[in-house]
Formats: C-alpha cells, sequence, structure tokens
C-alpha cells in the first residue's frame, strides 16, 4: 500500500531529500511517457510518498511540472558557458557553443521531452520555459551582434537558424535521417560537427575579410592616395567605399 511502508520512508527524508527524490522520480516518469501523461498516483508510487504528502507540497501535478521545468531554465546558459568565450576566441567559442549544444541535448531525454512540450502545448508553463531560455541567450547575442554590427551580416537570425536547427536535428533523429543524414550515427555527428565549422569559417570569413579591407583602404589613405585611385585599386564604387569604412 502506497500509504504505509512508502509513507514511513517519506517521512525518515528531509525536505530536501523529499523533494529531490520526487523530482528524479518525475524525471524517469517522463523520458518514459512525456509531459502530461503521469497520473498522479503512478507518480507517487515511483517517489515513495503519500497521496497526501504530494497534495500538501504541490497542490495539483501541473503545479510540480512547472517547478520541474523551472530547473531547467539555466540549461541553455549553462551548456554554452560563456566563460571559455575569452579563452577560444570569438569564431571558436562561436562553433564550439553549437557542438556543445547538440552533444548536451542528444544526451539530455528530459530536455528533449520539455522542447517536445513546449511545442505541442500551450500554456502558461510552457510559454514561460521558453521564453526564459530565450532570454538567457539575450547577452551572448548582444556580444555577437555587437561585433557584426557594420559588416552586413544579420548574425542573430543566423544564430536563429543555427539553434532551431540543432532542436530539430535531435528531436527528428530517431524517426529518420534528414537530409539522407543520420545524425544518430557518429558519421552523422561528424558531418554535423564539420557543417558547423564551415558555417563559421564563412560567417567570421566574411567579418575578416572587411577588416582587412578596411586596413587596406586605411594604409592607402594614410599615404595619400585620392579616393579616385583607392576605388580604382579597390574595384568598389563610393558607396562600396562608405560601407566598408562605417564602424
Amino acid at each position: 500500500m502506497i500509504g504505509s511502508d512508502k509513507g514511513k520512508r517519506s517521512a525518515r527524508r528531509t525536505k530536501a531529500q523529499l523533494e529531490e527524490d520526487i523530482m528524479k522520480a518525475l524525471e524517469r516518469l517522463i523520458i518514459e511517457r512525456g509531459f502530461m501523461n503521469i497520473p498522479m498516483l503512478t507518480l507517487v508510487k515511483e517517489a515513495g510518498i503519500d497521496p497526501n504528502v504530494f497534495y500538501r507540497r504541490y497542490g495539483t501535478i501541473e503545479n510540480l511540472y512547472e517547478k520541474f521545468a523551472s530547473r531547467y531554465d539555466f540549461w541553455l546558459n549553462d551548456t554554452l558557458n560563456i566563460s571559455n568565450l575569452q579563452k577560444l576566441g570569438d569564431k571558436k567559442y562561436y562553433a564550439e557553443a553549437f557542438k556543445a549544444l547538440y552533444d548536451e541535448l542528444e544526451k539530455d531525454r528530459a530536455m528533449q521531452r520539455l522542447l517536445v512540450w513546449e511545442l505541442t502545448d500551450d500554456n502558461p508553463t510552457t510559454r514561460k520555459t521558453a521564453g526564459i531560455r530565450d532570454k538567457l541567450s539575450l547577452n551572448l547575442s548582444a556580444y555577437y551582434e555587437d561585433i557584426f554590427r557594420s559588416s552586413g551580416i544579420d548574425i542573430k537570425s543566423i544564430t536563429a537558424l543555427l539553434l532551431g536547427g540543432i532542436y530539430y536535428i535531435v528531436l527528428h533523429q530517431k524517426r529518420s535521417t534528414l537530409c539522407s543524414i543520420d545524425f544518430s550515427t557518429d558519421e552523422g555527428r561528424k558531418k554535423l560537427t564539420n557543417a558547423i565549422n564551415a558555417l563559421a569559417d564563412i560567417i567570421f570569413g566574411k567579418l575578416e575579410e572587411k577588416q582587412r579591407q578596411q586596413q587596406m583602404i586605411q594604409r592607402m589613405q594614410n599615404d595619400g592616395i585620392s579616393q579616385t585611385k583607392i576605388l580604382e585599386y579597390m574595384d568598389i564604387t563610393p558607396y562600396q567605399l562608405k560601407k566598408i569604412m562605417a564602424k
């Protein structure tokens, strides 16, 4: 019986231990069944607690879902690990962050379930968790926006495409290949890694090319070369010159 031996076991646990046991039980069931498919009695049996204990602490299973989901509010922030930015440099960090995101999400079945829940069930909890996760990336987004501000590259939209693509690849890979690539295999993961590196090279290559052009034009200006000759040597128009030199 749920209210006998298991009730005695729960009484011996501290509040923190009880909370952790309930959350672990919920996580196991979420991975197995998904959100919103867990009867309360199944949960209390899995956690080894009396139903009355559950009702006193949470009231409803929906309240418990929100508490559980809030544990993942900082998931993206922790995965991106912005402390590595200075060590790796702008381009390498950009690529490595997305590779780390893929690796962590592929392993984290509960987070996968949370993403599916957010996509399939519009409710206050799913709107809140999705919104918080997006806000947590704002500092990093603003950092790269500042770097690319005068480059003509919409880094925020590119980042959104990469982020959404990784989410979809992980959630989709157990259903089918994507563009004939099986991303659940080592070969598929290697292809994804190479693609992320290539995209980073292209994106940052355009930025680096503009910086090289700025330096060349600045040297020519310092040497007293006329704008007419600069346009001729660089094979650009006055409008393009203005764009290149924009800060």
